[in-house]
């Protein structure tokens, strides 16, 4: 019975709680996707190694941070790109004609 409301609440105070709480599902899952890649790779990685746990570990952040550093330089070069090109604009339309009239 649970199921079956749950897929198609019959009464609107449970229509509005079904849609709050698969909202609030998906944007959990969403954000803490990311922390459990990492650990499940950690946790992957490690027990494929069989080494002593200080060997494992100091092998699972340094593989980590060959994918991550790289993340990290695009995501700022992409910032930075981003606010290169706002600046462009603003700068444009304000030295646009059209501007100036208003």
């Amino acid at each position: 019975m649970a199921a079956v409301t749950w897929i198609n609440p019959p009464w609107p105070a449970e229509q509005a709680l079904h849609s709050s709480l698969t909202a609030v599902a998906i944007m959990a899952l969403w954000l803490l996707r990311k922390r459990l890649v990492h650990f499940a790779y950690g946790v992957c990685l490690t027990a494929v190694l069989r080494q002593k746990w200080l060997r494992s570990l100091e092998i699972v952040l340094a593989t980590s941070a060959l994918y991550e550093l790289p993340e990290w330089a695009i995501a700022i070069a992409l910032a930075a790109l981003g606010a290169l090109v706002t600046s462009l604009a603003s700068f444009a339309r304000r030295r646009s004609p059209a501007a100036t009239t208003r």
